[in-house]
């Protein structure tokens, strides 16, 4: 399995490519507006060979307030996620009005 190099060294070849094709297949599904949030999850999960959704979108959003972000204003936007409900039905219904800002932070 490809993988991206931590010392920023390029990745060449069927690699390289591998990797643009999985980058782009991605971005795809993140961006198919026909599909709810909770199916663009899934797909995203089976197509990075993931599995099933883990936890709920609290918990997504604790997970990425763990990480390194490259635009602070976007731990204003988690840290709503984090108060946001955690039942299923609960946060499709919070979400509406915020499809795009929560596909681009699944991007």
């Amino acid at each position: 399995m490809p993988r991206l190099t931590e010392d920023g060294s390029d990745i060449e070849g069927e690699e390289a490519q591998a990797l643009y094709a999985l980058r782009k297949a991605l971005l795809s599904l993140v961006f198919t507006e026909d599909l709810s949030l909770q199916d663009t999850e899934r797909a995203l999960l089976r197509r990075a060979g993931a599995g099933e959704i883990p936890g709920t979108p609290r918990g997504w959003a604790k997970r990425y307030l763990s990480l390194e972000r490259l635009d602070d204003a976007w731990t204003d936007r988690l840290l709503t996620l984090t108060k946001a409900p955690s039942d299923r039905e609960a946060f499709d219904l919070h979400m509406r009005g915020r499809e795009i800002e929560y596909r681009n932070m699944l991007a």
